[in-house]
């Protein structure tokens, strides 16, 4: 099914000539695809992708640019990998750290948290959004913050969910105002990774792919079964 020009189409199809994880998943390392390679790959799956984002922007009732449309359905699908984790990871094993591993579930979470307001908020939005964090999250689990034992020092599992979710929500509504002119302005901060608000989107699905990595490595290590 091809859906010619269809500007959701044509930014998937964008990515896809980019090399975007997310529509490229299992494939073997090499060269970015041909067009035609990548028309290939879309085509296969072209309308589900085309009505179940179009659905979801619809759902909100929010005209929403394509490019955009496509950013954050890449962090929601994230989002929603990460919460089928969490969801069967026992609470009780959140502050546990295996030998040799420098952090544990709990940390990991609430620097997801900490690092989509940073990522969103400070780099694509603008504004304090210090509203979206408790106080003390930022200096507990932003990156290079020292990992302590047990869970004497850091809020409770329901907590640091509540804060995970909460930034997420605040972040994708404030997101929905962003025109897409501005997806290619320079970031609000600058960053090694990328350069523009676009590119700072983008990041945070993929930052956050990375530590449900982590994640997953460390419920392994203690014992729990493979999800998927």
């Amino acid at each position: 099914m091809k859906i010619a020009r269809c500007p959701v189409r044509m930014a998937v199809l964008a990515f896809v000539l980019a090399g975007s994880p997310s529509l490229n998943a299992g494939a073997p390392a090499g060269p970015a695809p041909t067009t035609r390679a990548a028309e290939a790959v879309f085509d296969g799956a072209a309308g589900l992708i085309h009505r179940a984002l179009h659905a979801k922007i619809a759902a909100v009732g929010v005209s929403m640019p394509a490019r955009l449309a496509v950013a954050v359905e890449q962090i929601q699908r994230t989002r929603a990998y990460t919460l089928l984790y969490l969801d069967r990871t026992d609470e009780a094993d959140w502050f546990k750290r295996p030998g040799g591993c420098p952090t544990h579930i709990a940390w990991q979470v609430g620097h997801l948290a900490v690092a989509e307001k940073f990522l969103l908020n400070d780099h694509v939005i603008g504004g304090d959004g210090s509203e979206a964090l408790p106080p003390s999250f930022t200096q507990l689990f932003m990156r290079g913050a020292t990992v302590a034992e047990g869970a004497d020092h850091y809020p409770s599992p329901a907590q640091i969910r509540a804060a995970l979710d909460g930034v997420h929500e605040r972040m994708i509504a404030r997101l929905s105002g962003i025109r897409d002119e501005d997806l290619d302005r320079p970031a609000l901060r600058k960053h090694d990774l990328f350069e523009t608000k676009l590119g700072a989107m983008l990041w945070c699905a993929r930052h956050e792919m990375l530590h449900v990595g982590k994640i997953g490595l460390i419920r392994r290590m203690l014992g729990a079964a493979p999800i998927r």
